[in-house]
């Protein structure tokens, strides 16, 4: 039977509308689909777009409530680009990579991205210098909106009082927390980020008596724990005494003399004696012969007399009899600071192990030593504490590597010897700079390096001639910018390796050009120098008479230049009642602090407790006091950790509130559940025969 048309048309009516509800379900998929995907290609075409509209004027400039927006959108009569307009999104649109944690300063940034103003490059590169200068007239702490850069590398504009209320309501306790500790960390309850010059000022200048305190503490470790008393012992004192291992493996100069320094300083904190490791001696069956031990960096660097080498103890255990007759054998506890799962820095009473030879592993820069202040233990925290002062009390915290260094470890006639030529007979230098380039030819490092070097000179006591200045770098390129730049500002000075090699007629062998030069792998890393440079440049710089300037493409205050500081402040410390102390600054480019303290990575470098939410970002040029002892813990003025800080606490066991306080309670607990035991090698001790000590009957 035929259907009536009535009857069709109405089916035909139910299809087409069964058929549109798809098609716009499918239409409306499809946009979703495109619209995720292609988020952030927009974002970046409509904030491209929104930048041309305040370079070319055409944005009105009320609703930008921060005077440096309003710089940035004012007006071009005549048509071209706002100098400084261009510098801040240069540095903005090529600076912190979050996925690689690296910043772009090269000068090309702009050309790259900025498109039809790259014809403008030779206008830009002509009027780079006077542009520059424009930085320091912004106040960039304080914005209402800042930069931000997303995973993609993308420049996205957010509103910062929306993100830190929303922040801040994901973490109930912070608000509380930090109202308490306002007034112990010594900041204002009102500002809730500080600039790099403004965490400087209260977390550095320690009392000089501090540090002298610890300076008589090594004397006095040298009298009663000294090698020199310890080998005259009678046979059962000796056997009563310990040992810790202090050991380096001729890697990263700065990482190195950390694991010989940290030694030196836990064998102060337990009363033991120090033993320097020859090449070779984690060996159990390590003999050595008396003379021909190498140590490390051993051509270069010598270590004090009250120190020990694993041999001669060996030799003295076996003279004595200590195991035969006082029943002590020979074993060295190991306990690897970088196995987090397993070292007891937090959860044993040290003072309480019995091995002869405790040897703390992988201790790479000042934090290791420093953990010892959270240890379960009250007598560890005691002993820490004598040795570091209390990290919440910046005022109180000596400069303990460098008292040790200037104590423990000199350098070799060779080294000097190089110094000396360098110096000419010309007195010690002012002020010493180390530039960490890594190759990089930016300009924006060493600009800001040269204004902190103008500000240093401002305020240093006054003088009739130029300030003498060392220049120290990974990057040659470095050295002559600035030694460009400081021409008739100070008098430059550098060690030129190859100069000197050229000018010494009886040049000693390991000071030559292709001795111990550095492995092709780490050539980015340290440069393509003969590794003894290093060393020279090192105790060269540490002649410095004012002050120490740490400037860097990516990392400021890096081990190296810790090291170096610290050195240099304990030199001058107590010389003819000198009432101004050496500073220790921090030279950083507005792009390196773009994101705050957050890019500054490296676990021991000096900067990476200040990295969390207390670091304001997009901070403009700085040239910050820096602490000569870095801080271990968040203790401190302005300190705050970053997340993925609090996830490496708690692989150690140990959890950090957002505040940086440390959750002291739940020690205890972690280390109950940690039965893992520590590494114990028995040392094989040299017969008599090969000692030739036997008795013949």
């Amino acid at each position: 039977m035929r259907k009536s048309n009535g009857r069709v048309c109405l089916e035909l009516k139910k299809e087409l509308g069964r058929s549109s509800s798809l098609v716009w379900v499918a239409a409306l998929f499809l946009w979703l689909t495109l619209s995720a995907f292609k988020y952030s290609y927009w974002n970046s075409v409509s904030h491209h777009l929104l930048h041309n509209s305040w370079l070319s004027g055409r944005l009105s400039t009320v609703a930008l409530r921060h005077p440096y927006l309003q710089t940035l959108s004012a007006p071009f009569s005549d048509g071209s680009t706002s100098l400084a307009s261009l510098q801040q999104f240069n540095a903005t649109a090529t600076g912190v990579d979050r996925k690689r944690g690296d910043v772009d300063h090269g000068n090309d940034g702009a050309k790259n991205y900025l498109g039809p103003l790259a014809e403008k490059e030779s206008t830009f590169a002509s009027k780079f210098q006077s542009y520059l200068s424009l930085e320091d007239n912004f106040e960039g702490n304080t914005s209402t909106y800042n930069y931000t850069h997303g995973l993609d590398g993308e420049m996205k504009v957010m509103n910062v009082d929306i993100v830190e209320a929303g922040t801040k309501s994901n973490s109930s306790n912070y608000e509380n927390v930090h109202e308490i500790q306002d007034e112990q960390k010594g900041r204002d309850p009102l500002k809730t980020c500080a600039t790099v010059e403004e965490m400087g000022l209260l977390a550095s200048n320690p009392l000089p008596d501090s540090s002298l305190r610890v300076r008589k503490m090594i004397k006095d470790f040298f009298s009663e724990h000294g090698a020199s008393h310890v080998r005259e012992l009678p046979a059962k004192e000796f056997c009563q005494r310990g040992f810790v291992f202090g050991r380096a493996t001729e890697d990263g100069l700065g990482n190195d003399i950390y694991k010989i320094l940290t030694a030196a300083g836990l064998s102060i904190m337990l009363n033991r004696s120090l033993i320097i490791a020859e090449h070779g001696s984690t060996n159990p069956a390590y003999i050595g012969l008396a003379g021909h031990a190498r140590l490390p960096f051993g051509d270069y660097l010598r270590y004090s007399d009250q120190t020990f080498f694993l041999h001669e103890v060996k030799e003295l255990w076996v003279k004595h009899d200590c195991v035969g007759t006082y029943k002590r054998p020979f074993t060295m506890i190991v306990d690897d600071f970088q196995r987090p799962t397993r070292t007891k820095v937090f959860c044993d009473n040290w003072a309480d192990w019995r091995h002869p030879i405790i040897w703390f592993k992988g201790t790479t820069d000042s934090n290791a030593l420093q953990f010892f202040l959270k240890n379960q233990h009250l007598n560890m925290r005691e002993s820490a504490k004598r040795l570091f002062g209390d990290p919440s009390e910046p005022l109180s915290r000596p400069n303990v590597f460098g008292e040790l260094f200037k104590a423990f470890i000199s350098p070799m006639p060779v080294i000097e010897e190089a110094v000396n030529w360098v110096l000419q007979g010309q007195p010690d230098p002012d002020i010493s700079v180390h530039m960490r380039m890594l190759n990089s030819k930016s300009f924006s490092a060493p600009h800001a390096a040269y204004n902190c070097i103008q500000k240093v000179i401002k305020n240093s006591p006054k003088s009739k001639s130029l300030a003498r200045v060392v220049l120290v770098s990974d990057t040659p390129y470095t050295v002559a910018l600035l030694k460009e730049q400081l021409e008739g500002v100070a008098q430059v000075i550098h060690f030129d390796y190859e100069l000197f090699i050229r000018s010494q007629h009886n040049l000693s062998e390991v000071l030559s050009k292709n001795y111990f030069k550095p492995p092709e792998k780490r050539v980015r890393d340290w440069g393509s120098m003969p590794r003894w440079v290093a060393i020279v440049d090192m105790f060269l710089a540490a002649r410095a008479k004012t002050a120490v300037i740490s400037g860097a493409n990516r990392r400021v205050g890096t081990t190296y230049v810790q090291l170096l500081a610290a050195l240099a402040a304990a030199r001058r410390l107590g010389i003819n009642g000198d009432n101004h102390p050496l500073k220790f600054y921090s030279s950083f480019q507005a792009p390196l602090i773009a994101e705050g303290l957050a890019g500054q990575r490296g676990w021991g470098h000096t900067w990476r407790r200040f990295g969390g939410r207390l670091s304001c970002t997009n901070q403009t040029r700085q040239c910050a006091e820096t602490p000569i002892l870095p801080y271990a813990w968040w203790d401190g003025p302005w300190q705050s950790p970053l997340p993925r800080d609090n996830k490496k606490m708690l692989v150690y066991g140990v959890k950090v509130l957002e505040s940086g306080q440390v959750e002291e309670d739940s020690l205890p607990r972690m280390c109950r559940l940690r039965k893992a035991t520590l590494e114990t090698l028995q040392l094989v001790l040299p017969s008599c025969k090969q000692l030739k000590t036997c008795h013949h009957t």
